[in-house]
């Protein structure tokens, strides 16, 4: 009998304890039970590291509270490294919620770490809401796998000091844009004639910041063709583009003395009026203005200037992501959450409060706020409720802050495979024809072509 009863127990233990750890490891609200959904959400900012933006955090997170009580929101400070993600979404360690540059959608995506997020990206209408070039980049196989953050494109910028010195200004004191690559060779001999400094420069040591101007010239990267990807940078294109740059160099001296920059290098000189203009995506600004003092004023920008095959620019940024374990259930808090971040399609009164919050916040940190940023929406409304909700932290001039884009702009994504390792090899044929103006180009694209087809595509094939 005592037997019987001590076994009885030990069924009843197991019993609860089976019990407990199913409710512990479902996240998803049940029916007629009173616990919450729970989502755990990543980037969650650090108050010792970033206070302004953890104070941000907590008010989504009062709000969340306050409109959603059913839902739990579980702060998670994980940020994504491209070296230590798969081994962490492996083993289990990835929020609900993650953020990722666009770059990294197709190959998360097919390593299975991403849940598909097509019916709930619909109900809240992000499909019909985004820009299609924005789309795109969080399209795989005709499933949407991310909701964008934010986004950026390449335009151009310019230093307004030395352009009027130079001369290079309108009536308005507007500089004179360049629309073309020759205006662009012109307007830099005439900043080094005028001033001395450098006319233009670029980041040589990564081959990133030159795709607006490869795609420009009409180079063609890779094709995949019978399902393999092959390299097809051997082109006409690419070497009119490095005999522009070597041209630029040793025919016009209109580089800096010191080829070899990093972005923090061209962005020291750009904000230390040692070179004119640049290629930037928008959001170096705020860099520049923060480390080095430059001025609000002495900044302008424009789209890129076109090339023989049209005018082509850089488009990138962050997307939020889910993993794949995810229910449905948590996937609809998510949607909420984006929406009370002000992330969402949708902007009530509280959530337009939330975003003149933190406009306030880089108002005060002395950031550039313009209505000339490049919107991921085409949703008219949406778009107008963002620009009233800056309107009283607008503070620069806009005189000489235009917007980048314009409709003639061709927008691209980063290229499908080994886009960093390209950007090397990029860098490499560049680096070699600045530094030797004997340089032999068609060789050493052909050469360059070769090794990236050999040492990265073929083992992605």
């Amino acid at each position: 009998m005592k037997m019987k009863i001590v076994k009885s127990i030990a069924l009843v233990l197991v019993m609860s304890m089976c019990t407990c750890l199913i409710s512990a490891c479902g996240t998803s609200k049940k029916e007629g039970d009173d616990s919450k959904v729970s989502v755990k959400i990543g980037y969650w900012p650090q108050k010792d590291v970033s206070p302004d933006n953890y104070k941000l955090y907590e008010g989504y997170l009062a709000a969340m509270n306050e409109k959603y009580p059913e839902i739990e929101i579980i702060p998670d400070h994980y940020e994504y490294a491209a070296d230590t993600f798969l081994p962490a979404a492996a083993s289990g360690q990835i929020p609900n919620m993650f953020r990722v540059p666009f770059t990294e959608v197709s190959k998360i995506v097919k390593a299975g770490y991403a849940a598909d997020i097509s019916e709930k990206f619909k109900e809240f209408g992000f499909d019909t809401a985004l820009k299609d070039s924005v789309l795109d980049l969080v399209t795989v196989d005709g499933k949407y796998y991310g909701v964008p953050y934010n986004a950026y494109i390449v335009g151009m910028i310019y230093n307004v000091k030395l352009f009027e010195e130079a001369g290079l200004v309108d009536e308005e004191g507007k500089p004179i844009y360049p629309t073309n690559f020759e205006e662009l060779r012109q307007t830099a001999i005439t900043i080094k004639e005028k001033t001395g400094k450098a006319g233009f420069t670029f980041p040589t040591n990564s081959g990133w910041m030159l795709m607006s101007m490869a795609w420009s010239f009409g180079v063609d990267f890779m094709e995949q063709i019978d399902g393999k990807w092959t390299a097809t940078f051997d082109s006409p294109e690419m070497i009119n583009l490095m005999q522009y740059i070597s041209d630029l160099k040793w025919k016009d001296n209109v580089l800096p003395e010191n080829i070899l920059l990093a972005v923090k290098d061209v962005q020291q000189l750009f904000a230390t009026d040692q070179v004119a203009c640049t290629y930037a995506p928008t959001d170096w600004a705020n860099g520049m203005i923060s480390a080095y003092g430059m001025s609000k004023d002495n900044i302008s920008n424009s789209p890129v200037p076109a090339g023989p095959a049209g005018a082509y620019t850089q488009i990138g940024g962050d997307i939020w992501m889910v993993s794949p374990d995810t229910t449905s259930e948590q996937m609809d808090a998510i949607f909420k959450w984006l929406d009370i971040r002000g992330n969402g399609l949708k902007l009530d009164d509280s959530a337009i409060e939330r975003q003149k919050e933190r406009y306030k916040t880089q108002y005060e940190k002395n950031e550039a706020i313009t209505n000339m940023d490049f919107s991921i929406f085409k949703e008219a409304e949406r778009v107008e409720q963002i620009k009233k909700a800056k309107e009283e932290y607008l503070n620069v001039d806009e005189k000489r802050w235009n917007t980048v884009y314009s409709d003639n702009l061709i927008l691209r994504a980063e290229e499908p495979v080994d886009a960093q390792q390209l950007y090397q090899v990029i860098s490499s044929i560049v680096q070699e024809i600045l530094t030797n103006q004997n340089a032999d180009i068609p060789a050493l694209v052909k050469q360059a072509n070769s090794n990236f087809q050999r040492d990265f595509l073929d083992k992605n094939n």
